[in-house]
C-alpha cells in the first residue's frame, strides 16, 4: 500500500499543515534571536580565519594576547603605550613630490589633520613631558621643528626647488642610497639621479590607555569604541582634504590604519550584502516566470527566506555555536538557487502530474501522493546530497568557514523540510482557489478540466496508478507500445529519430518540456559518442591572496602603495620577529574559565606561563645579552628577498631591535654604577626600578616585560627587527619561519627559559606566521574536504539510484564537473586563497545537483510505467534519458538560471574582492555543472545507461540472500 496519510492531510487540511510548519520554524527562530540575539564576534564581524587548533597558530596568537594582558595594580601612564598609527599617502600628480608646492599642500593636510578636535585624547604622549609626541613627517627634513611650522632648512632662505633638492641629496650615501632616519618618507621609486620620489607618507601615532583606564585592556571595548568614533570624525577630514584645491591639486591623498580601514571594510561589507540580498528581486522574477504565477513564486521565496530562523536555532541552540560570522550570510546565495530548484521540481511534478489519466487527475489525494511521492524522493536525493557536501566543510581548520558550512547546512536541511511540507500546502491551495483564473491554467489539465475538490477520493490509489501505467494509457510521457510498433518505420530508430508521436502525447505541456523531449534528445542522441570521447578527452586535461578590497578604492590603493611602494623599515611593525620567553601556551578561553567561540575576535584568550620562568639567575640574564647579540650579528643570505640585506635583523631606521636586558645591563652598569648581572635577590627589585625610568618607555610600551603584583616578571620578549616583506609569498614565509625556528632551537638557554619560540606579526595580520600556518592547513584541507565531498556525494549517488552502475556514471559527470572548476580557475588567474577555497569545498554540494536530478529520473523511467517497450537497448535509453530531460529539464535550467543571477549580481556589482570571487565561482559551477550535466552526463545515460536489471543493488542482494538459504517471503518481495 502506498502511503497516502500526509498528502491526504495537505489536502485535507491545507491551512492546518502550512500554518504548522512555517509556524514551527518562525517560531523556533524568533525564541533562539530572543533569548540569544545575534553575535557577529566582535571586530569587523567577519570571523575568526586562523587555524585556532595549531600550535604555531596559537603562538602567534599569544604575541597578540600579551599586548592586552595586563595585571591588577599595574597603571600605566595615560597615552604613553602605541597603540595604532595612522599613515597618510601623499601620491604627487606631477611624479615628484618634494617641490615648494607640494610641500606646502603637506603642510596644509597636517595642519587639518592634527587640528581634529579629540586629537590630544588619542595622541601618543611622551613620558617625560606628557605632550603629544610629534607626527613623523617628511616635512621635518625641510624645517627647523619635527611639526613643519619652523623656518626651512635654507640658511635663512625661502624653500625653493634648489634647497630642496640639496636637503634630499644629503639624505643620500656615497652610493645613493638613502640613508638614516628619514628613509621612511622616500620610496621605492625614487630616483637618486633626478632625486624625483612619486610619494611620501606621513605617520600619525596614537596610543592608550586612554584617560580615566588603568591599562589598554581596562573597559577595553569602551576604549575601542572611542577610537572608532575618532576615526570615524577622521574619514570626514579625508573626504574634506578630498575636496580641498590647495592639497587635492597637488596630490591624492590616501590613509591606511586598522580601525579606519576596518570601518571602510565594514561599510563595503554592508553595502555589498544589501545588494547581495537585492538579488531577491531577480530570484522572485526567474521563479515567477518558470512557475507561470507570481503567487506560487513569492510563497516559495516566503519559506527559502524563512529557512533562515529554523538553520538560526540549530545553528545557535542545538549545535551550540556562539558566534555568527557575516561570511555565514552567503549560505543564504547558495540557498535562492537551491530553494528556486526545489520549488521548481515540486511545481513542475504537479504540472506533470496533470497529464495522467482521468483516474488520477480527477482525484485531488491521488494526485498530491504521485506529485509528493516523485518531488520529494527527488528533492530529498539532491538536498541530502548538498547538505552532506556543506557538512564536510565542519572539518575545515578555519572557524569561519567551518560555520559558514555548518549553517548553510541547516540551511539546506530546513528548506527540505518547508519544501515538502509548507509549500505542498501552497500549492494544493493555489490549484484549489487561483489556477482557474490565472495563466497557469493552461498547463494544468485537472485545474482546465475538473472540479477540484478535497472531499472526493476517487478510487484507490493503487489502481489509479495501474491504470495510468496500464496497456490503455495514452498518455503521459509516453503509453504502452506493441514490439511492432516500437520498430516500425515511425518509431524510434537507432539513429535516435523520436518514437511516433501517438506515443508521446504532450501536446499541452509547456514550450521547455517539448523542446527536450522533441527536439533536445533526439538530436543529442545523434551526436551522443562524439560528446562522450570530447568530455573523455577534456578530462585528461582537468586533471596567493589580494588585499580583498574594492579596485581603486582610497583603502585599495592605500594597502598597495603600503606594500609595494615602500621597503620594510624598522618604523613597520609587520617585519618584526619576536622571541619570546615564559609562555607555555594560549587557552581560548577568558580570565574567568569562560570558553571562547571559535569565531570571537577581539578577545584572543588566557596565556599559560611557564612555572619554571625566572630571569633573576644571573645565567639567564647574560644569556638574553648574549642571545640577542648573536642574533643582531647574524647573516641570512640565502633566506631572504632583499638583494642588499645579508643580515637576519636590519641594523638601522627609526627604531633598533629591541631588547630590554641590554638596555636593562647598560642602566645597571652607567647609571647605578653597578655590576651586571645582578645578583639574583636583587634582579627583580632592580628591573622594577628600570622599568619606571624614562629609557624604558618603548620596554613598557612594547610590553616586552611584565611584573606580577610581587614584583615578578611573568614572561620576556625580545624584538628583532627584520628585512621580511610584507608581501612575502607564503613559502618565502615558510622559509623564514623555518630560519627562525632555527635561531631559537640552536640556542642553549639555562633552565629557567627553555620555554621559547619565535613568531612574526599579531593574530590574523597576512604577513604573520600564524596566518602562513592558517594557509598551509587551508590547502590541505580543500583537498581533504573535496575528497570527503566526493566520496560521499556518491555513496549517496548509490543510495539514491539504488544502481551501481548509473551511480558510477553520474560520479565520472561530477568529477567532470569539478576538474572543470579547478581548470576554469587557473585559465582566469585564480590563486588559492581563502575565497578560492570556500569555492572549491561548496562546488560539490553544488554540483550535484543537476547528475542527481537526471540520474534519479533515468532510473526510476522504467518503474514510471510510461515508457513503451523497445527491443534494441539504444532505443531504450533514448526513451529513459528522453523521460529524465522532460520531467528535470525544466527544473533544472530554472534552477541554474536563478543561481547564476545571484552569482551574477556580486560579479558585477559588488565592491570587495571576496563577494565579487565568491559570486564568480558560483557562476563558475553553475555554469560547469549546467553544461556537463545536461551534455556529458546525458550522453554517458544515451550510451552507456544500465537498462533492466543491470547494476541494480537490489538484484545482487537478492542473488545472495538466495545463495545464503534465505526465503522469507517479505525479504524476497522487497528485494524484487
Amino acid at each position: 500500500m502506498t502511503c497516502t496519510w500526509f498528502p491526504r492531510a495537505i489536502v485535507k487540511h491545507p491551512w492546518l499543515v502550512a500554518g504548522i510548519s512555517l509556524g514551527s520554524v518562525i517560531l523556533l527562530g524568533v525564541f533562539a534571536l530572543a533569548v540569544f540575539g545575534i553575535d557577529s564576534g566582535g571586530g569587523d564581524g567577519t570571523g575568526m580565519f586562523l587555524a585556532l587548533g595549531d600550535a604555531i597558530v596559537r603562538q602567534g596568537l599569544a604575541y597578540e594576547a600579551i599586548l592586552k594582558f595586563s595585571q591588577d595594580g599595574v597603571v600605566i601612564p595615560q597615552q604613553s603605550e602605541a597603540t595604532e598609527s595612522l599613515v597618510v599617502f601623499f601620491s604627487a600628480h606631477s611624479g615628484r613630490a618634494f617641490t615648494p608646492e607640494g610641500l606646502a599642500a603637506i603642510r596644509t593636510a597636517q595642519r587639518r589633520l592634527m587640528s581634529v578636535a579629540q586629537y590630544e585624547d588619542f595622541c601618543l604622549r611622551d613620558s617625560a613631558s606628557g605632550n603629544c609626541t610629534a607626527p613623523v613627517s617628511p616635512l621635518r627634513m625641510f624645517y627647523t621643528d619635527d611639526t613643519g611650522e619652523g623656518e626651512p632648512r635654507c640658511g635663512g632662505g625661502e624653500l625653493d626647488q634648489a634647497c630642496i633638492d640639496g636637503i634630499v641629496r644629503a639624505q643620500l650615501d656615497g652610493n645613493g642610497t638613502v640613508v638614516g632616519d628619514n628613509k621612511v618618507f622616500f620610496s621605492r621609486m625614487f630616483s637618486p639621479t633626478t632625486l624625483r620620489n612619486p610619494v611620501t607618507r606621513l605617520i600619525i601615532q596614537f596610543g592608550g590607555p586612554l584617560k580615566g583606564y588603568s591599562s589598554r585592556s581596562d573597559g577595553e571595548d569602551a576604549q575601542e569604541d572611542a577610537f572608532k568614533t575618532l576615526m570615524k570624525e577622521y574619514v570626514q577630514v579625508f573626504k574634506e582634504l578630498d575636496n580641498n584645491g590647495a592639497v587635492s591639486g597637488y596630490y591624492k591623498v590616501n590613509h591606511l590604519g586598522s580601525t579606519i580601514i576596518s570601518l571602510e571594510v565594514v561599510s563595503y561589507i554592508m553595502g555589498d550584502l544589501l545588494l547581495a540580498m537585492g538579488s531577491v528581486v531577480l530570484v522572485y522574477a526567474f521563479m515567477a516566470y518558470f512557475t507561470f504565477s507570481p503567487l506560487l513564486a513569492a510563497m516559495g521565496l516566503l519559506h527559502i527566506l524563512c529557512s533562515f530562523f529554523g538553520a538560526y536555532f540549530l545553528y545557535r541552540v542545538v549545535f551550540q555555536i556562539k558566534v555568527w560570522p557575516l561570511p555565514a550570510v552567503l549560505g543564504f546565495l547558495l540557498l535562492f538557487g537551491v530553494g528556486a530548484d526545489d520549488v521548481f521540481v515540486f511545481v513542475d511534478a504537479w504540472k506533470q502530474v496533470s497529464h495522467l489519466p482521468a483516474a488520477i487527475t480527477s482525484d485531488p489525494v491521488a494526485r498530491m501522493t504521485v506529485t509528493y511521492k516523485r518531488a520529494a524522493s527527488a528533492m530529498f536525493v539532491t538536498s541530502f546530497t548538498t547538505f552532506v557536501a556543506f557538512a564536510a566543510t565542519a572539518a575545515s581548520p578555519l572557524p569561519a568557514i567551518a560555520s559558514f558550512g555548518i549553517f548553510s547546512a541547516a540551511l539546506i536541511a530546513v528548506n527540505y523540510l518547508l519544501v515538502i511540507t509548507w509549500f505542498p500546502a501552497i500549492v494544493w491551495l493555489w490549484s484549489k482557489h487561483c489556477a482557474h483564473r490565472c495563466c497557469f491554467r493552461a498547463t494544468d489539465r485537472f485545474a482546465a478540466t475538473h472540479e477540484l475538490t478535497a472531499d472526493q477520493d476517487g478510487v484507490e490509489l493503487e489502481e489509479q496508478e495501474e491504470e495510468a501505467s496500464g496497456p490503455s494509457s495514452g498518455s503521459g510521457f509516453g503509453s504502452a507500445t506493441s514490439d511492432a510498433e516500437a520498430t516500425s518505420p515511425h518509431g524510434s530508430d537507432d539513429d535516435g529519430s523520436v518514437v511516433g508521436e501517438h506515443a508521446h502525447n504532450i501536446e499541452n505541456m509547456r514550450f521547455m518540456e517539448r523542446f527536450f523531449h522533441n527536439i533536445y534528445a533526439p538530436q543529442l542522441f545523434k551526436i551522443r559518442w562524439g560528446v562522450v570521447v570530447v568530455f573523455v578527452i577534456a578530462l585528461g586535461l582537468f586533471i596567493g591572496p589580494e588585499n580583498g578590497l574594492p579596485s581603486g578604492s582610497q583603502a585599495h590603493d592605500a594597502v598597495e602603495l603600503n606594500e609595494n611602494a615602500f621597503d620594510p623599515d624598522p618604523a613597520s611593525e609587520v617585519n618584526t620577529i619576536r622571541v619570546i620567553f615564559g609562555v607555555a601556551g594560549l587557552e581560548r578561553e577568558t580570565a574567568s574559565g569562560k570558553k571562547l567561540d571559535r569565531n570571537e575576535q577581539g578577545k584572543v584568550g588566557r596565556l599559560i606561563f611557564d612555572p619554571s620562568f625566572s630571569l633573576a639567575p644571573p645565567a639567564a640574564q647574560q644569556f638574553l645579552v648574549d642571545f640577542c647579540a648573536q642574533v643582531k650579528a647574524a647573516t641570512c643570505a640565502s633566506c631572504g628577498t632583499t638583494p642588499s640585506v645579508g643580515n637576519l635583523v636590519l641594523q638601522s631606521g627609526l627604531d633598533d631591535s629591541r631588547c630590554f636586558m641590554t638596555e636593562f645591563a647598560a642602566w645597571v652598569t652607567t647609571v647605578r654604577n653597578g655590576s651586571f648581572p645582578v645578583a639574583a635577590d636583587a634582579f627583580n627589585s632592580e628591573l622594577a626600578a628600570f622599568l619606571e625610568t624614562p629609557d624604558a618607555v618603548s620596554i613598557r610600551s612594547g610590553r616586552d616585560v611584565l611584573l606580577d603584583a610581587n614584583g615578578v616578571p611573568l614572561y620576556a620578549v625580545l624584538n628583532f627587527v627584520t628585512p621580511i616583506n610584507v608581501v612575502e609569498s607564503n613559502p618565502v614565509m615558510r622559509k623564514w619561519f623555518d630560519v627562525w625556528v632555527g635561531v631559537t632551537a640552536s640556542a642553549q638557554p639555562p633552565a629557567s627559559l627553555t620555554t621559547r619560540f619565535a613568531t612574526l606579526g599579531a593574530g590574523a595580520s597576512p604577513e604573520s606566521f600564524a596566518w602562513m600556518r592558517t594557509f598551509e592547513l587551508l590547502v590541505a584541507s580543500v583537498y581533504t574536504t573535496l575528497a570527503i565531498s566526493l566520496a560521499l556525494a556518491f555513496g549517496m549517488l548509490v543510495l539514491a539510484t539504488a544502481n551501481v552502475l548509473l551511480a558510477i556514471l553520474a560520479f565520472v559527470a561530477l568529477v567532470t564537473i569539478a576538474g572543470a572548476i579547478v581548470s576554469t580557475m587557473v585559465v582566469f588567474g585564480f590563486t588559492l586563497g581563502v575565497n578560492e577555497s570556500l569555492g572549491l569545498v561548496i562546488c560539490v554540494g553544488l554540483a550535484v545537483d543537476y547528475t542527481v536530478h537526471l540520474a534519479h529520473s533515468y532510473n526510476e523511467s522504467e518503474a514510471s510505467g510510461h515508457l513503451p517497450r523497445a527491443r534494441q537497448a539504444s532505443r531504450m535509453r533514448l526513451l529513459k534519458t528522453q523521460y529524465a530531460l522532460t520531467e528535470m529539464g525544466v527544473s533544472i535550467v530554472g534552477g541554474a538560471v536563478t543561481t547564476l543571477s545571484s552569482g551574477a549580481i556580486l560579479v558585477f556589482f559588488c565592491k570587495l574582492l571576496f563577494f565579487k570571487r565568491f559570486g564568480s565561482l558560483i557562476f563558475m559551477t553553475i555554469l560547469c555543472s549546467l553544461f556537463i550535466s545536461m551534455l556529458y552526463l546525458v550522453s554517458l545515460l544515451f550510451t552507456l545507461g544500465p537498462l533492466g536489471n543491470a547494476g541494480r543493488i537490489k538484484v545482487a542482494l537478492r542473488w545472495a540472500y538466495v545463495k545464503m538459504g534465505g526465503k522469507s517471503g517479505a525479504v524476497l518481495r522487497w528485494l524484487a
